[in-house]
């Protein structure tokens, strides 16, 4: 059994290193509101807007790993370029879910060791889509 559950470009979420616990996706749709007379306002679809993925997880770096995983998805982010995330990459048949940004990676530590070393990490991704059509 494949323990990977996505990857997003080179960075693998998986059970033993970096797993995310929760998923929460925003798909945005715009529609311009238009006054009218005498009338309650009508709305037209002018298109999609933003669709974002929030992952937040935990990693404990004395398990698998290591220390370095936050910091391996802070370089990744630091190159400026749009990432492929693909689900379950590993049973054969991953669902490629296209091109994402990630914009923002929030750190926790916790359970500190000796020599101020965590042995716990909460983490939160805030990715936003690329775009179609690349």
């Amino acid at each position: 059994m494949s323990e990977v559950l996505m990857k997003l470009g080179s960075f693998k979420f998986s059970i033993s290193t970096a797993v995310y616990q929760e998923l929460s996706r925003v798909t945005e749709y715009r529609w311009a509101k238009a006054e009218r007379f005498g009338k309650a306002p009508a709305r037209q679809f002018t298109g999609l807007g933003d669709d974002t993925i929030d992952l937040s997880g935990v990693i404990y770096p004395h398990w698998k790993g290591g220390l370095g995983q936050l910091d391996d998805m802070r370089t990744l982010a630091g190159t400026g370029k749009a990432q492929r995330m693909v689900a379950m990459p590993e049973i054969g048949k991953g669902d490629d879910l296209g091109l994402w940004c990630i914009e923002r990676i929030e750190e926790q530590q916790s359970n500190i060791l000796s020599g101020g070393v965590p042995g716990k990490q909460s983490f939160r991704i805030k990715l936003v889509a690329y775009g179609k059509n690349l």
